[in-house]
């Protein structure tokens, strides 16, 4: 019975030997940078701004943009409307995509059409695409816009966040 005693003063012992805790000086600190929720909003919109090009109000539109209505696809991906078009010309040119507000709609819906720029008197068949910011066409608020672009059968529906 006099065992009993001095084995469990060397089990506990063993125990308590094998439980080491860290040190201070040992322990690793991680540091996490917390970010400004205004600057995540404006580091967003500036990755949206270098990936695809501003929408412009029809208003803007210039004889140099001539319309092309030969849509050959067109989708939204991560806030840009994403557009591939065909265009008669010489040269590979660029493009431009115009919006103008339909009245009286719910949810809001826009008439976007896309200007091409002057390309040269051939008639060749050229294919162009572009990426643009559907940001400008968002609304303080959530919601949806439908966006109706011509010479593409299909209307789009952009589903938007409150910023």
């Amino acid at each position: 019975m006099t065992l009993k005693p001095l084995t469990n003063f060397l089990f506990i012992s063993v125990i308590l030997l094998g439980c080491k805790t860290k040190s201070p000086e040992a322990q690793e600190t991680r540091q996490i940078e917390i970010k400004d929720a205004q600057e995540v909003l404006d580091n967003k919109r500036q990755e949206k701004r270098e990936r695809c090009l501003p929408i412009l109000r029809a208003s803007q539109h210039t004889e140099d943009y001539p319309k092309t209505n030969m849509i050959t696809e067109a989708g939204i991906e991560r806030g840009c409307l994403n557009i591939s078009y065909d265009y008669s010309g010489c040269e590979k040119t660029h493009a431009h995509v115009y919006y103008k507000r339909i009245e009286n709609t719910s949810p809001q819906e826009l008439q976007l059409f896309v200007g091409v720029k002057e390309a040269g008197d051939c008639d060749m068949l050229l294919l162009g695409s572009g990426s643009f910011n559907l940001h400008d066409l968002e609304g303080h608020t959530a919601g949806k816009v439908i966006l109706r672009i011509e010479g593409f059968e299909k209307p789009l529906t952009h589903i938007y966040t409150a910023e």
